[in-house]
């Protein structure tokens, strides 16, 4: 892929995903294979303004041999450094970004016993911290391929080919070409999304009521009082922020696109302004299978 186009899309990840503010910090999560595409993320960061910026790298290999090699107690410890971070988060309130190209199969042979409980151990030991960030921070996930993630979305390609077709259908979903300005298109489609969330906001549902051909049948019943919300979000001091840019929002489906390889995935809130669960938009090329038919949710909005 042109640099050029990376480029833009890191671009987009910082001032539409994130909208890192000059004077904040910055944390940047990917896995070492991207370290090109972090690099240009970590630099328009700091165009942004950032005031400094941390790169958070991970490694499946070396996260593997973790688990296999660590106990569930060592593996459950939170180490004071890690709770200093942690607190260092919550009084300087960094914009995050998650770079997400993991192998599909990179933990397969994992202990998933031991994995689950030294994440529920962990996840314990610092939810203080992330309750006190909850809704005060900018994050983004933003979606880049990774050669075996490719190779399994097009097994029939080479390694190269493979990449380079998972590039072009991530930028797609993201709305990023070699001529476009995405800014822009993001702003209309977030414009878009509004006009969605009012309606279903106006129908004041009860549940949803998915059906399909393939035998599809159940109902999704809506947390009572509930908002629609799709795309971007608003923190308190009112700073607005793209929660996907190749990924991501809270738990209900809103629409999905008549098309194989993307889906897209919208928030559904709480009075209290909470969400309920996190889940990402996966461009998994064809891969994937759809959930919502776009006629479903036609059905809903006839009018877009």
């Amino acid at each position: 892929m042109k640099k050029t186009v990376m480029r833009k899309y890191a671009q987009l990840a910082v001032r539409r995903g994130a909208h890192v503010k000059k004077g904040q910090g910055c944390v940047i999560y990917a896995q070492v294979e991207q370290h090109e595409f972090a690099q240009l993320v970590a630099e328009e960061a700091y165009r942004a303004g950032a005031k400094w910026v941390e790169m958070r790298w991970e490694d499946q290999v070396c996260t593997k041999l973790k688990y296999r090699h660590e106990t569930l107690t060592q593996l459950s410890q939170v180490a004071e450094w890690e709770k200093a971070r942690m607190q260092h988060y919550v009084d300087t309130l960094p914009a995050m970004i998650h770079i997400s190209s993991a192998d599909p199969d990179g933990l397969k042979g994992v202990n998933v016993e031991k994995m689950q409980k030294s994440g529920a151990a962990r996840g314990m030991a610092l939810k203080s911290y992330h309750d006190a960030m909850d809704n005060k921070y900018q994050w983004c996930i933003i979606a880049v391929p990774s050669k075996k993630w490719a190779k399994k979305v097009f097994p029939g390609e080479r390694t190269s080919a493979a990449v380079e077709k998972l590039w072009e259908a991530i930028l797609q979903t993201v709305r990023v070409t070699e001529d476009n300005d995405p800014m822009a298109e993001w702003e209309a489609h977030d414009r878009g999304l509004k006009a969605h969330c009012e309606k279903l906001n106006a129908l004041d549902l009860d549940y949803l009521h998915y059906q399909a051909p393939n035998g599809t049948d159940f109902k999704c019943w809506l947390i009572p009082e509930a908002q629609w919300h799709g795309g971007g979000d608003t923190l308190p001091d009112g700073t607005f922020f793209d929660t996907y840019d190749g990924n991501y929002n809270p738990i209900r489906y809103i629409e999905v696109q008549n098309e194989p390889n993307f889906q897209y995935l919208f928030a559904v809130r709480r009075p209290d302004g909470t969400d309920d669960a996190y889940s990402y938009l996966k461009c998994c090329a064809y891969a994937l299978q759809q959930i919502v038919t776009y006629n479903t949710i036609k059905s809903i909005c006839p009018d877009d």
